[in-house]
């Protein structure tokens, strides 16, 4: 059984050992203090009943619980599959830390902390997770698609431990499923889910305002810009459909964003009209002229409109310059 424990733990070990140089050498005595903590009531002669708490052993199994927690600092991106291998092995240690990760809260924890700091997906993550506590906060999680769900609902849903980054394969995320809903119910649970955590702009994407704006439900839009989601500039600028909700935008952007925007401008065909919007909202002209001037660098590559395109609003652009620089000239 001690042997066991022994392998058990230094393959937890080995893991954080690896990636902290200042610990090497504790690679073999660290396992060994720790079964010998663990087991020396019984190597001892003991009997159960005369076990006294063991204060070194109660902070190693915190410890432990914690580390598996905090796995996401030192399983490999690459192999999410190794976060499942070392979760059950860590609940071979102590009965306490198997306990822990049936808990789904935990496993919620678990999962949107691994996927914060590596950049993965949670369904690519999920579906390698097979043991109980993984099971349950999947399942809790897919309840959060239900077309009768309702914001007390999600609020349960969450303190049970589902995830609310979360998506199913092949589905969007769960705030976009639901900004996609074009009824008021749709934008009561996309307020509960940013209230509770929800991140607007999920890897980075635009996803919940490119669904919002399909949708057409103005509510769910402001409300997605009062939490600072990520602008779907392509949407208004390019389809003709969503081009109503173009200023609405500009009007919630930070210069930044419409630096973005007005980069959109520069990759879609030539619209001036649109490209003065940006200016004149905020968008910083050096900035797009800079980006233009790369894309004539790179413009052998292509054709002859490219090329054409390219030239017309860098001219476009210079002439803006211009332009402003004799109206502050006037003022003066």
């Amino acid at each position: 059984m001690w042997l066991q424990l022994y392998h058990n733990v230094n393959f937890i070990i080995s893991f954080v050992t690896k990636q902290f140089k200042g610990i090497i050498v504790m690679n073999k005595l660290l396992p060994l203090f720790i079964c010998t903590i663990l087991a020396t009531p019984y190597i001892s002669g003991m009997k159960k009943t005369d076990i006294q708490p063991v204060n070194q052993a109660d902070e190693l199994k915190n410890a432990l619980t914690i580390m598996c927690i905090n796995a996401n600092t030192y399983i490999p991106k690459s192999k999410p599959e190794i976060l499942s291998q070392t979760v059950c092995t860590m609940r071979l240690v102590s009965k306490e830390i198997s306990k822990e990760l049936s808990d789904p809260r935990v496993i919620s924890s678990l999962i949107s902390k691994f996927v914060f700091s590596n950049n993965f997906f949670e369904w690519r993550i999920t579906d390698r997770l097979k043991f109980p506590g993984a099971q349950q906060c999947i399942a809790l999680s897919d309840k959060l698609y239900d077309k009768d769900l309702t914001i007390d609902k999600v609020e349960e849903l969450f303190n049970q431990g589902a995830i609310l980054n979360y998506n199913q394969t092949n589905l969007p995320y769960v705030l976009s499923h639901w900004s996609l809903n074009r009824n008021p119910e749709g934008t009561s649970i996309v307020k509960k889910l940013l209230e509770l955590g929800t991140t607007p702009d999920h890897h980075n994407s635009d996803e919940p305002m490119r669904y919002a704006l399909f949708s057409k439900n103005k509510d769910t839009i402001m409300l997605l810009l009062k939490w600072k989601a990520t602008k779907a500039w392509n949407r208004v600028i390019l389809e003709k459909e969503y081009q109503e909700f173009r200023k609405l935008l500009m009007d919630h952007s930070t210069p930044e964003e419409l630096n973005e925007g007005l980069k959109v401008c520069i990759m879609g065909s030539y619209k001036p009209e649109i490209m003065q919007e940006f200016i004149n909202h905020g968008a910083d002209v050096n900035v797009a002229l800079a980006h233009a001037n790369i894309r004539m660098q790179n413009s052998y590559y292509h054709n002859t409109d490219y090329r054409n395109h390219t030239t017309n609003i860098i001219n476009f652009l210079h002439n803006c310059l211009s332009s402003s620089a004799k109206s502050e000239n006037s003022i003066q």
